[in-house]
């Protein structure tokens, strides 16, 4: 009897120690999400700011257009991030193959990344742009190679997913930003490309 109830005692700890660190991690994620709320509302804060500072210049055409599809691309990937909410991850998929979303999905992000990459002059921050969006498959040191959507998003917790998407949002701002301020730089005659 002995043995009986220490087995179920170190059945139960094992379960609740596996269940507490599924908890920690979502908890993680959940964190990691907020502070890029806040980030990104931050940074949406300083591209408004700056775009009033450039408001009579011949520079903000191409700026408006870089914001346009950026916020277009920002309201897409919020929607995903609704979707994942009440669907999980799996609306990248059925069965083993790719979904309409999932294609959708990489579809859109391919347009996003290529239509920005023709507004950046400087070389460095379109080859870090097209590195970050790229949707290309991955491949490991063995030569194996991964689907992005499989890599990224398969058999993943749904906060895991929302958090990438998150991050993704993050990224985009970023760029957003740095572009706006490779615009301002070249103004100024700072650098040259």
């Amino acid at each position: 009897m002995k043995k009986i109830f220490l087995l179920i005692s170190i059945i139960f700890i094992s379960c609740n120690s596996d269940s507490g660190l599924e908890k920690q991690y979502e908890t993680i994620y959940r964190m990691q999400i907020t502070e890029n709320e806040k980030f990104n509302k931050i940074l949406q804060q300083a591209i408004n700011v700056k775009k009033r500072e450039l408001e009579n210049s011949d520079l903000l055409l191409s700026i408006e257009k870089y914001d346009s599809l950026t916020k277009n691309h920002l309201e897409y990937l919020t929607i995903i991030e609704n979707e994942i909410r009440e669907k999980g991850n799996e609306i990248f998929f059925e069965g083993d193959l790719f979904s309409v979303k999932g294609k959708e999905f990489i579809s859109k992000s391919k347009q996003y990344n290529f239509e920005i990459e023709k507004l950046i002059s400087s070389k460095n921050l379109r080859a870090r742009v097209g590195f970050v969006f790229n949707m290309n498959d991955i491949e490991s040191d063995d030569k194996i190679y991964f689907n992005y959507l499989d890599y990224y998003f398969r058999g993943y917790p749904k906060v895991h997913t929302l958090f990438f998407i998150s991050n993704m949002k993050r990224r985009t701002l970023e760029f957003e930003n740095e572009f706006i301020d490779e615009i301002i730089i070249n103004k100024r005659g700072v650098f040259a490309n």
